[in-house]
């Protein structure tokens, strides 16, 4: 998941496209003249100008300083702005493709009934890449990389995505290729694909018209599933083209919990590391994030204690959102005024993704069914400082393992001053990741040497 900002979020992970454009709708008619026009300001700057066809909710969300630190981090990552152009137009959403020197991005914005903007979103950058090939379950070509280790092989660890659409490096911080290396150097051979997802974006960056072809539509309807079997052909094929070498899944977050009903369901699976587990099902999750994570910010807030934000304790952002959150009119954010206002983002534009999302994860066996009786070793490597994914449900499950289930196989390991793909944190909720430290990386290397021997059940 995203940092998200009160009312609107601004995400990092979509579409590409191609063509270039330059500042001229000054009246804007069309959704996809009003689309240019946001980005045309982006780029030259006119911060305050980019929010002219926003709606009310859009207008106190979104602070012109606020486009301008997401501008600033892309041309900071990416290099030199080179152009931007229309891409398509679905219903209520227009994709517009900004080209850097290093990378292709898209913005999709969204669209309310009366024609104002309700949404802005940026995607992941979508990088050439020189790759092989291998088919998943329905034909679609998925790129993949496999690096070996210099010495013999001691086995093949299959790497699977998180949530949105995730390259063979893995997340911004390369974190899949920085284990893949340590992986190698301790005898291991490992393999990375491209997510469906982002292959899809590609097809679109390309200007093909896939999203609307009806294999894109059951795509859509059962993502989940599809990663799921998309993650098992990977399986399949490292089988084939390693033979008698042992097969072992590193899964982070999405592909923590796809990684545990693989090794459930796949003879060829002997065990896996699980980053980032979700024990709670998407709904939850999203709740979590959306209400309760954010009281972290509130309470650093709120300095003396007594349950609201007044007068200093308040930031310019929610100062500027107090004339609608302020229901009791007291001049002050009360916490439970601060989490509607967050619960509100649920409440504006409900995701069907995410509806879809939970349909599918109803249709699996839930992993307190799974563990008890997983005679295959399992690792949970997990952060204590994990906002997405927090350690707190882990330990539950890591106590019924304890009083109940007594299954030597699985293995639970926390890491202090660590996030949700690793990376290093001083504070519970912070969004700049960082690559994975040598100390992290080491000790990940050192909790795989154990899990790939054998343990003798009760």
């Amino acid at each position: 998941m995203n940092k998200l900002l009160l009312i609107m979020s601004v995400l990092f992970g979509l579409i590409s496209c191609s063509t270039s454009s330059e500042k001229q709708n000054q009246q804007p008619n069309t959704n996809k003249e009003k689309a240019i026009h946001v980005v045309d300001h982006m780029v030259s700057g006119e911060y305050e100008s980019a929010k002219k066809n926003f709606n009310e909710l859009m207008m106190r969300a979104l602070t012109p300083e606020m486009i301008k630190n997401v501008w600033e981090r892309l041309v900071a990552k990416e290099g030199k702005y080179k152009g931007h152009g229309f891409l398509n137009e679905q219903k209520n959403k227009v994709y517009v493709r900004v080209e850097f020197e290093k990378a292709f991005y898209a913005f999709r914005i969204n669209f309310d009934q009366s024609g104002k903007i309700s949404g802005l979103f940026t995607g992941a950058a979508i990088t050439k890449e020189n790759l092989e090939h291998l088919k998943s379950f329905d034909g679609f070509e998925l790129p993949y990389i496999i690096d070996s280790p210099k010495s013999q092989s001691r086995g093949v660890f299959v790497f699977i995505h998180g949530s949105g659409p995730g390259g063979v490096e893995g997340t911004d911080t390369k974190l899949f290729s920085e284990i893949a290396k340590e992986l190698n150097k301790v005898g291991f051979t490992t393999l990375r694909y491209n997510k469906r997802s982002l292959e899809i974006n590609k097809l679109a960056s390309q200007g093909s018209d896939f999203m609307e072809s009806e294999e894109f539509k059951k795509f859509d309807r059962d993502f989940y599933l599809y990663f799921i079997r998309d993650a098992r052909a990977v399986v399949q094929f490292a089988k084939k083209k390693f033979k008698d070498q042992p097969i072992y899944l590193y899964g982070l977050s999405q592909g923590a919990n796809i990684a545990l009903q693989l090794v459930d369901s796949e003879e060829d699976v002997k065990g896996a590391v699980l980053t980032g587990f979700s024990v709670s099902k998407i709904n939850e999750t999203v709740f979590y994030q959306y209400v309760f994570r954010n009281d972290f910010f509130f309470n650093q807030g709120d300095k003396n204690r007594d349950g609201k934000l007044c007068g200093k304790e308040l930031s310019k952002n929610l100062k500027a959102q107090l004339s609608f959150l302020d229901l009791n009119n007291n001049k002050c954010m009360d916490l439970d005024e601060y989490r509607a206002g967050n619960y509100s983002n649920l409440l504006v534009e409900p995701s069907k993704n995410y509806e879809n999302w939970l349909r599918n994860e109803m249709s699996l066996r839930p992993a307190t069914e799974i563990l008890p009786n997983l005679h295959k070793n399992i690792l949970f490597f997990h952060g204590e400082l994990d906002h997405q994914t927090p350690s707190f449900q882990l330990k539950a499950l890591q106590m019924l393992n304890t009083l109940k289930w007594k299954n030597d196989h699985l293995k639970f390991s926390y890491l202090s001053n660590v996030g949700h793909v690793l990376n290093d944190q001083k504070t519970l909720v912070e969004f700049n990741y960082t690559p994975a430290s040598n100390k992290t990386l080491n000790r990940l290397v050192k909790e795989v040497n154990k899990l790939v021997q054998p343990i003798h059940s009760h």
